[in-house]
């Protein structure tokens, strides 16, 4: 049995649990003020949904740059580095301040909603719990279950921290759809996070100083104010942010969420919905925790199901934009730029290495139908750039050329493998037989753990600082673990077509190819003749 909560409900975020955290290895739920004031004994934010997670630390980071008011300089950050915790009387002195603007339910000013939307009307006009997933229609299973036939049933209730988690994920990552629904900026690629030993590490790696920030978007240099501090909201036409926290806590979606009483518990089953402000820089290049790739589109680096994100990691450690290749310029995270000038102002050392949570999804016709959340190790030493980078991009520039060779060696099998007499194979027939076969695929697969090995070894050689030492680590990377992966995928990818005599010939074939090709490509890493083959 429920009922319309009569008498004023509450759900205070900064005291009640809510935030999804891992503390000592278990997972739980924590108010604002326990995340903050005990960031420094918190695990990491970890949430089953990523983009709860990602947009859990973009709330987080609003807080502090707004109670610390700053930090403005490269000194500002330090100091708050070197304290090992965020200063306890300052973020208590905001949150106790600005408290009752963060009760959810608030009558006139709740959390990231709009009070001006009407409750009261018609069933009809009112939308069930499952459109906060992603703001717009479908359903999407991948966040919920909730098989409700329309927009309008309402769903099963929810309790108020899980309508919270909801709400925050839905302004950071709304998708498009419908007239005038625009989708917002993290919605358009992948968001780059800084991971610490802790959560006050990590909210301190990506808490950009005054000085990185004007570097990438001086629209973005005044911190302004966060959405919940404003009496009246900017209005939907007002599309520039005015300044950092105006991005970070723009209500892209006017939400308006309807608490009710179900088995004595306060519960949220429905909610009023609408249109909001959806941000957007006049820089299209210069949102502070993406990347970019500048070509005659000039957009943000997105989620290819098809391409996990370790394959173009050269290109986030560029962040001089006349730096190109083949016409294209890379534009990497502010983030990852301003560890580099950590390192440069003497604040951190380059023999750290952090991790770099790269959170994303994939939208089509207003339909959510993925999202992927990639963990990469960090060593620092790769945000200097020079010969590190180049030659991680050497690497990666020829796995790529193995992965084309696997990809052509499919094709030869297809083909051989459809022909009979002299009568020429259906050239689809082929192409969806090499597609099925896919040895690429496994090859990346099975790749990707080797190359995180790799990559922090490459990290590790880099400070000889010797041009032979890099060739040499090259040279074991191509003929051990690219090499080996490339031949077990083929041999696995074509066991499925069974062994007769005209398969096991189109095999043979096929096994000629990359044969031949790796050799070729191979040729000029010469194989050491000692030492372990695993980069």
């Amino acid at each position: 049995m429920s009922d319309f909560v009569k008498a004023a409900p509450t759900f205070d975020l900064i005291d009640q649990p809510w935030l999804p955290v891992s503390r000592d290895g278990e997972m739980r739920d924590a108010g604002l003020r326990e995340a903050l004031l005990e960031a420094h004994n918190i695990d990491q934010l970890r949430d089953e949904s990523p983009l709860v997670t990602a947009a859990s630390l973009q709330l987080l980071l609003a807080i502090v740059h707004r109670a610390i008011d700053g930090p403005q300089s490269f000194d500002d950050w330090r100091e708050l580095w070197n304290a090992g915790r965020l200063p306890k009387e300052t973020v208590e002195n905001y949150l106790d301040q600005w408290q009752e603007r963060f009760d959810l339910f608030h009558p006139h000013h709740p959390f990231l909603q709009d009070a001006s939307l009407p409750i009261d009307g018609p069933a009809s006009t009112l939308d069930g719990m499952n459109k906060l997933l992603t703001g717009t229609e479908p359903i999407n299973s991948l966040f919920h279950h909730d098989r409700s036939p329309s927009r309008h049933t309402p769903a099963n209730p929810i309790d108020p921290a899980e309508a919270a988690r909801r709400l925050i994920a839905l302004q950071a990552f709304a998708i498009s759809g419908g007239r005038g629904y625009l989708q917002t900026v993290r919605a358009r690629g992948l968001c780059f996070q800084l991971l610490g030993e802790n959560l006050f590490e990590t909210i301190l790696l990506n808490l950009l100083p005054t000085e990185i920030i004007e570097d990438e978007a001086v629209e973005l240099a005044k911190l302004g104010q966060p959405n919940w501090e404003l009496d009246t909201p900017a209005k939907a036409q007002t599309r520039r942010p005015r300044g950092l926290l105006d991005h970070l806590t723009a209500v892209s979606r006017k939400v308006r969420l309807i608490p009710e009483v179900d088995d004595g518990k306060l519960k949220v089953r429905q909610m009023a919905f609408a249109m909001g402000r959806t941000i957007e820089l006049a820089d299209k290049t210069s949102e502070p925790f993406s990347a970019y790739v500048t070509d005659k589109r000039r957009q943000q680096i997105g989620l290819d199901l098809d391409r996990a994100v370790w394959r173009d990691s050269e290109a986030l450690f560029h962040f001089d934009r006349e730096q190109s290749q083949k016409g294209t310029t890379y534009h990497g995270p502010a983030t990852l730029k301003f560890v580099r000038e950590l390192v440069h102002e003497g604040i951190i050392p380059d023999e750290m290495s952090f991790r770099l949570a790269v959170t994303g999804l994939k939208n089509t016709n207003a339909k959510v139908f993925a999202w992927r959340y990639d963990v990469l190790p960090l060593p620092v030493r790769y945000t200097k750039g020079g010969r590190l980078v180049e030659f991680l991009g050497e690497a990666l520039r020829l796995a790529e050329d193995v992965a084309l060779t696997l990809q052509r060696a499919a094709r030869v099998v297809a083909g051989e493998s459809l022909t009979f007499g002299t009568r020429s194979p259906d050239a689809s027939a082929v192409t969806a037989m090499a597609n099925r076969l896919a040895p690429d695929r496994l090859y990346w697969s099975r790749l990707e753990e080797h190359f995180y090995q790799f990559f922090e070894r490459l990290a590790e050689i880099d400070k000889q600082a010797e041009h032979e030492v890099y060739t040499v680590a090259l040279a074991r990377w191509v003929h051990g673990p690219v090499r080996r992966t490339a031949w077990s995928a083929f041999s696995d990818a074509v066991v499925p077509l069974g062994s007769s005599a005209r398969i096991l010939k189109a095999v043979h074939k096929g096994r000629g190819y990359p044969g031949m090709k790796l050799h070729k490509l191979l040729e000029s890493y010469v194989e050491p003749t000692s030492g372990e083959h695993a980069a």
